[in-house]
């Protein structure tokens, strides 16, 4: 059908437009070699200029398997589980103690410009739907973790928070990282 048709096209001129967009900005943001000694390889306690500048250490780090540098590419979580609150819905709790500045997440889910979020608000509110995970990465990428997500979704609201988002650049993409404010567990 001509609806269908013109959908289909419109989401192809999407999904490139955002590839481009994306490969501009890995061009633009692509990190330094780092000068780490053997004794700190890209640790927190090191003076990595990537970890100094909210950027993680290349695949090809000259430090290899041994970067500590590379917890998104990793997925170098701390153990967590999901359970139900009481009153909240679902939250994620720690099954380790997280040490102050830890990395514990990546916050991910479906890539969408504001129209879209302009979109799916209206419909979240025309159907009742009271609990979305909105949150912006730059200006035309917004995260949402509704549709498509991890646990990270489930790390709830408090108005003493034990967690803060960090922006990484992370082989030329800007991905958010919930990192720990304070000890945990």
């Amino acid at each position: 059908n001509v609806l269908g048709f013109h959908c289909k096209q419109w989401y192809q001129r999407r999904v490139r437009a955002m590839r481009e967009y994306e490969k501009q900005l890995k061009l633009e943001r692509m990190p330094f070699p780092c000068d780490c000694t053997v004794e700190d390889k890209c640790s927190a306690e090191s003076n990595c200029i990537n970890r100094v500048l909210l950027t993680e250490c290349p695949p090809g780090c000259k430090w290899g398997e041994a970067c500590q540098n590379q917890r998104f590419q990793r997925r170098s979580y701390p153990d967590t589980k999901l359970v139900k609150t009481e009153g909240r819905g679902w939250g994620m709790i720690a099954l380790q103690p997280i040490n102050e500045g830890e990395f514990v997440q990546e916050y991910v889910g479906e890539i969408i410009d504001e129209q879209e979020v302009a979109r799916r608000l209206l419909y979240y509110q025309a159907t009742g739907v009271t609990d979305y995970y909105i949150l912006t990465v730059e200006n035309s990428r917004i995260i949402d973790a509704k549709p498509k997500a991890n646990n990270a979704r489930f790390m709830n609201h408090s108005c003493d928070p034990n967690c803060e988002t960090q922006k990484w650049n992370v082989c030329g993409l800007t991905c958010i990282g919930l990192f720990a404010k304070r000890a945990i567990g």
